[in-house]
């Protein structure tokens, strides 16, 4: 019986087949930014939403402890307001709180072109009620319009809100397919999270400037890592050590398994 032999050649093919397979399986699926948004999304901070299939929160207003995983909190460096976020592949579940503020609005773009969904949380008046909005942006830049979407589903599914002293907070649950958004995990989405605590009672119509706060928003997929994902986006991590470990354990087995043939065509 002949022998195999595992050529350099085609040794090398196999390595590099090897790396690349393991560098797409071990980066989280990360959506292309459009050439027109690189200047507002480029290098920016990822706020990350944890998956569970049985989600702890209770939309009624007030953030709990153990609600949300605090480790992925962003929280802006001007209004100190922070944002969380949790979902469980059906709906994306958000809390806000901070200092009393008159307008908050959290808008995401699935299609990464222009267009993107956005849901505003408003004091409607002098006293303590929040209500919330849905509007839609149809041309990201550094002033945006604020415009009501067309008709088609909502993504606000509940919400509630507090006013305590001085401080806030509000709770939604939104579902992941609106009319204005197509929300999956394994993507980051670009983001946006505008503040502000001293505009006029009532919704805006426009938003920009330093109110503005671009961002990604990735939903973590069922096997993702809270805290390696979140590492990884905050360049905290090196992914390149990891990915060549990866395909030199799986060249060695490679190996092995060509040695195991070869031994055997020549018994």
């Amino acid at each position: 019986m002949g022998r195999y032999k595992l050529s350099p050649n085609r040794l090398l093919r196999v390595s590099l087949t090897v790396i690349l397979f393991a560098a797409l399986m071990s980066s989280p699926g990360i959506g292309a930014v459009r050439g027109d948004l690189e200047e507002f999304f480029s290098g920016v901070t990822t706020l990350i939403a944890p998956y569970s299939p049985h989600p702890s929160v209770n939309v009624d207003g007030t953030i709990s402890p153990g609600e949300y995983d605090t480790s992925v909190t962003y929280t802006t460096s001007d209004t100190q307001i922070s944002v969380l976020l949790f979902h469980d592949n059906e709906s994306l579940f958000v809390g806000i709180e901070g200092p009393s503020w008159r307008w908050v609005t959290l808008g995401m773009s699935s299609d990464n072109g222009t267009t993107m969904g956005f849901v505003v949380v408003a004091r409607a008046g002098a006293g303590n009620a929040y209500a919330v909005q849905e509007r839609l942006v149809t041309s990201i830049s550094d002033e945006m319009t604020l415009v009501s979407p067309s008709a088609g589903p909502g993504a606000v599914e509940e919400f509630e809100a507090t006013l305590s002293g001085s401080n806030s907070s509000a709770e939604l649950q939104l579902s992941l397919e609106a009319s204005f958004w197509s929300l999956g995990p394994g993507v980051v989405y670009p983001t946006v999270v505008a503040t502000n605590l001293t505009a006029p009672f009532g919704f805006p119509s426009e938003v920009g400037g330093s109110d503005v706060h671009f961002l990604g928003g990735y939903l973590l997929r069922p096997d993702d890592n809270v805290k390696n994902v979140n590492d990884l986006f905050n360049g905290k991590i090196d992914p390149l050590p990891t990915l060549v470990a990866v395909a030199i354990i799986a060249l060695g087995v490679i190996v092995i398994f060509a040695e195991f043939v070869v031994r055997r065509r020549a018994q």
